[in-house]
């Protein structure tokens, strides 16, 4: 008798496990409770077909397993792009990689914060955020250049929030003092994993970054739905999950409004809150984490960038922009304007407070500001989107009510995996599709 798997969200990981669980002969179901499957990965086109947009920057990338990177991507129309063109905006434009760069500091602090770093306590186990900082890259780097950046991200102080919160928007490392000076200091492990290398250039990978020849992001997820359609899987979109059958420690069947599904093993993509609540197991106090507000601003705009970046980050605590993506630096389209897509990360009560006409004069303001498009630019074409489920804010409950349900559905439950961002050890892509290719292996 064939086995049977209920795959539980229709991101990149429940596409990802319902494509390897039919391979390995289960008979698949796939459920999302979205419209669409991809999540964040779709694309939008407000301004006719010619103009593609993602939500935000997204790239594919190989991950260096042939087997994955094989069932993700052949018989997809997607160049490999030659290098991934990324930067940053702190004081001034850096366009070695998209880390945050201390060259945007006066040049006494550059070598206070280069001294202190240098001689800093280090340690492993931190009381919080704002201490694993000043551990990690030492009090002059942490209090001029992190905590503010910690500030306008999240709208809470640092100390507000547990250790490792700062990977979230990728300050695990700093681009500090001259490239020589860097590439000797990174010769010793307690240097190499806070330093950053001031180019692209330095950094050696075999994987290359793809995007698809025509459209956004959203394409390549129109490829995954057709491959799981054509391997036999059976995708619900719109789909709710209503209750769960159990024997014993195993989850025998799912119920939804699209009917009930028998279930050998289950993989579960979705917030854990949502499978603990379903299982009625004891909840943290609080519910579910506080969340940013993220927007969108898809633009056209009729000058020329001017920069050959692909993204960048603007870690200017001065400026409201978390992200801008250039997307014809990487993308052509087929019209003489130019797309940018800029993102901005908002708390519930700064939402509330959004005056929609200062926000795109603000933005138009500091894209200029930042070097990507000229003074004399127009921005021709707006298209504002809001989501109110945005990145969570890792404050020390969140992270210990996360690890809480993590136990707890385990211990709970016999047969079912867990995978994707909201287990909360991982975020990016490349790293939740690797988790789920393991673990999806190993059964």
């Amino acid at each position: 008798m064939d086995r049977k798997a209920v795959v539980v969200g229709g991101g990149v990981a429940g596409i990802t496990a319902a494509l390897m669980l039919r391979q390995q002969g289960y008979q698949v179901t796939l459920i999302e409770r979205a419209e669409e499957l991809g999540g964040l990965l779709r694309s939008v086109y407000p301004f006719g077909s010619d103009y593609a947009f993602d939500f935000g920057t997204h790239l594919g990338r190989e991950t260096g397993i042939d087997e994955l990177d094989s069932l993700l991507y052949d018989g997809l129309d997607a160049p490999r792009l030659p290098s991934t063109l990324a930067g940053s905006f702190h004081g001034r434009l850096f366009e070695g990689n998209a880390f945050l760069s201390d060259q945007g500091l006066p040049e006494r602090q550059r070598r206070a914060g280069l001294e202190a770093l240098i001689n800093r306590r280090g340690g492993s186990v931190y009381e919080d955020l704002s201490d694993q900082l000043v551990r990690q890259f030492g009090e002059v780097y942490a209090e001029q250049l992190f905590e503010p950046i910690i500030e306008k991200h999240f709208g809470c102080s640092a100390k507000e929030l547990a250790p490792e919160a700062h990977r979230l928007f990728g300050l695990a490392r700093l681009v500090a003092g001259n490239a020589e000076q860097t590439k000797k200091l990174k010769q010793t492990p307690q240097h190499d994993e806070v330093l950053a290398y001031h180019s692209h250039l330095d950094l050696i990978s075999s994987q290359r970054s793809l995007y698809p020849a025509v459209g956004g992001m959203g394409t390549w997820i129109d490829h995954l739905h057709r491959r799981l359609i054509e391997a036999g899987v059976t995708v619900r979109t719109n789909c709710s999950i209503e209750r769960f059958d159990r024997s014993r420690r195993s989850i025998i069947g799912v119920h939804t409004d699209q009917g009930a599904y028998e279930v050998d093993h289950l993989v579960w993509c979705a917030p854990l809150f949502a499978l603990a609540k379903g299982l009625g197991l004891p909840l943290p106090e609080g519910g579910p984490p506080r969340r940013l507000t993220t927007t969108l601003q898809h633009l056209l705009v009729d000058a020329d960038y001017q920069t050959d970046l692909y993204y960048l980050h603007c870690y200017e605590p001065s400026m409201k922009t978390f992200r801008v993506t250039l997307y014809d630096n990487f993308s052509s389209t087929l019209r003489g304007k130019r797309r940018l897509t800029v993102e901005h990360l908002l708390t519930p009560s700064d939402f509330a407070q959004l005056d929609e006409d200062a926000h795109a004069r603000e933005t138009d303001y500091e894209l200029v500001e930042m070097g990507i498009i000229p003074s004399s630019a127009s921005v021709t074409d707006r298209h504002l989107a809001v989501y109110p489920n945005g990145f969570p804010i890792p404050t020390p409950d969140f992270v210990g009510a996360n690890e809480q349900l993590l136990e707890t559905a385990r211990t709970a439950t016999d047969n079912v995996t867990l995978l994707g961002k909201n287990i909360g050890k991982i975020w990016f892509m490349n790293e939740v599709l690797v988790d789920a290719y393991r673990q999806i292996s190993a059964l």
